[in-house]
């Protein structure tokens, strides 16, 4: 489509839509509607900001994969570096391409296979504390876990004995989140506001706990800090924000996914027997591997469907600062192109049945779990973003999320979770609510 014989619709920032972005657990909802009105793209009207909300998938996929200096971080990346620092997730361009070149290596497949006794061993401790019949907080239970396996597998730390301490600092830090949707909101940060108050005393405890795992013996960190010597290694402060963001990120991402996963299960009675059902056939009497994550396609899709409806990353930002053509559309330079996953992933254009949850969807007509067998168009399925700024951790996650699935639906079935759990929309798409479900023991 041409610019010249199409415009983009503009939606305006009324109060109520403010209260929306505000208020989180109302957030999901806003962009449900914003994506209405849009063809393509819609233009929400902010003073001082110009943004689009894409929805076609080509747009999105080309926005991602586009040059630095062409399509940048957006300046919403530049406020949450106020907050955490200089890291993969802040910085853009060379900067960004040196700090992946050095970490990246370190989450190739060949590494997770070495990671996955520890996600398997956080697993066995979860299991060790429940209990048939109790109710537990769903969330916390799967953020220890997740912290713990990243703790233990990568940062050399004891992940659930700060559990407490960073998941308190996470909710402060998820809370505070929708102030850097603000233009100019990184001025506030020394501000009196309560929130923000408690920002900064999260921030200090989350720092704490990064700088002892920049003193720990863990492979991963030694060869970090190793690099620190060189002219263009990281800096002792980029260590320790580089170790920070992979605290954050890689823990509550797979956190999330996990308990949305467990949710979906207790909704979908008849997909919980089947994936207990793959599980039996494949392992038998033993516990699961790396080597068995290929063997568990259904497991996989059903990890794959949870991302889905309820994607880890659901809004991605960033900032046109030159001249540049997305499938028809040019935005001018300065525009904010919001990409939100949660959009495009339930777009009944790109997806049968989208609200539903049918892990069916991945598995192909040799039975194997595919990327591709919904039929989606390229651009339409986000879950780990596109191009340069594609999560690292991604292999990390996706073999966490299956091994624990693997190692702990077997023998446990919770359930009782409530049917309308709402969502919070912070860093990621966290239970609006505690997640409480009741233990139970898979009989037979």
């Amino acid at each position: 489509m041409s610019q010249s014989t199409w415009t983009v619709p503009r939606v305006r920032l009324t109060p109520a839509r403010l209260r929306s972005i505000i208020d989180r657990t109302r957030t999901p909802a806003f962009f449900d509607d914003l994506a209405r009105h849009a063809d393509g793209a819609v233009e929400l009207w902010v003073p001082g900001e110009r943004t689009w909300l894409l929805t076609d998938p080509a747009a999105c996929r080309q926005a991602l994969v586009e040059r630095s200096d062409v399509v940048g971080r957006s300046s919403r990346y530049r406020r949450i570096q106020a907050i955490l620092g200089h890291s993969l997730l802040t910085t853009d361009g060379a900067d960004h391409h040196r700090r992946r070149r050095l970490i990246q290596p370190t989450f190739q497949p060949r590494h997770v296979r070495d990671y996955a006794p520890a996600i398997l061993a956080a697993a066995d401790d979860t299991e060790r504390g429940w209990r048939a019949g109790d109710v537990v907080r769903m969330e916390q239970e799967m953020a220890a876990l997740t912290l713990s396996a990243i703790g233990r597998a990568v940062l050399g730390l004891d992940g659930r004995r700060h559990a407490d301490r960073v998941g308190e600092s996470l909710d402060a830090l998820q809370r505070a989140i929708a102030l850097t949707l603000v233009p100019g909101s990184e001025r506030l940060l020394h501000s009196r506001v309560p929130v923000l108050a408690k920002l900064r005393t999260a921030i200090r405890e989350l720092n704490d706990v990064a700088g002892v795992a920049a003193d720990s013996d863990a492979p991963f960190v030694v060869a970090l800090r190793e690099l620190t010597a060189h002219d263009d290694g990281l800096s002792r402060q980029d260590l320790r924000d580089e170790l920070l963001t992979l605290l954050l990120a890689g823990h509550e991402t797979t956190a999330g996914t996990l308990t949305w996963a467990w949710w979906y299960l207790d909704r979908n009675p008849a997909v919980a027997d089947r994936l207990r059902d793959e599980l039996d056939r494949v392992l038998a009497d033993r516990e699961p591997s790396y080597d068995d994550v290929a063997s568990l396609p259904f497991t996989t899709a059903v990890v794959s469907e949870t991302l889905r409806l309820r994607p880890a990353a659901w809004i991605i930002e960033r900032e046109v600062v030159a001249p540049v053509d997305l499938a028809g559309m040019r935005p001018p330079v300065g525009t904010v192109l919001a990409i939100s996953p949660w959009i495009l992933h339930r777009d009944p254009r790109s997806w049968g049945d989208p609200l539903s949850f049918v892990p069916d969807r991945w598995i192909n007509a040799d039975g194997r779990y595919d990327d591709s067998a919904p039929g989606q168009p390229r651009g339409a399925w986000l879950p780990f973003g596109a191009g340069s700024h594609v999560c690292v951790g991604a292999a990390f996650a996706w073999t966490e999320a299956v091994l624990v699935l693997a190692r702990l639906a077997r023998r446990w079935r919770p359930s009782d979770s409530d049917p309308s759990m709402p969502m919070r929309a912070g860093a990621t798409l966290r239970p609006g609510k505690p997640m409480l479900m009741r233990l139970g023991l898979v009989s037979g």
